[in-house]
């Protein structure tokens, strides 16, 4: 029998996978594991690719976004940190990179004020973590990262690309 929780769970992580396919997949055994594959992610990015992240507090988001910002080429990808009480965090590196977090968010009106559209629309590449709190402000084209803790420092990563699209080509929506 599913426990209550896991039913929520499974919930929030179909809302954000929902006509996507699962591309890629790894077992990582440290987080320096986890940023590498991020970092070896964010070497492919295109501009306009927008990440959705998913995972429960302190599964490795903000891990693996610094493996991202790695990936871009941002000189200070050690410093980047959650933005959970400025909303947003910008870097500058070979693309722009907007880093979101939605746990705090009230509602979409605050995103708005943001110009939230500006940056998933736009020539950088936007993370965004508790995305599955409004998943329907996201893209089509969003990319959906899964994090599950499967140990004291395992985790389970998962990259769902639309389905057609699992080499992440193209980032135009």
């Amino acid at each position: 029998m599913m426990r209550e929780e896991d039913k929520r769970t499974e919930a929030s992580v179909s809302g954000l996978t929902a006509g996507k396919c699962v591309a890629e997949e790894m077992l990582s055994a440290s987080a320096e594991q986890t940023r590498a594959w991020a970092a070896q992610l964010g070497h492919a990015l295109e501009p306009g690719d927008v990440l959705a992240l998913w995972g429960e507090l302190g599964a490795g988001k903000t891990t693996f976004c610094q493996g991202l910002a790695q990936g871009l080429e941002i000189a200070s990808w050690r410093r980047v940190v959650s933005p959970t009480f400025t909303l947003i965090n910008e870097y500058t590196g070979r693309l722009p990179f907007y880093h979101f977090d939605f746990y705090r968010l009230e509602h979409p009106g605050e995103l708005e004020e943001l110009g939230f559209r500006d940056y998933f629309w736009g020539n950088g590449v936007c993370a965004v973590e508790w995305a599955e709190r409004w998943p329907e402000l996201l893209p089509e084209r969003t990319q959906v990262i899964t994090i599950e803790v499967v140990g004291d420092e395992t985790r389970r990563l998962k990259r769902w690309s639309p389905c057609g699209r699992l080499n992440g080509e193209g980032a135009g929506d």
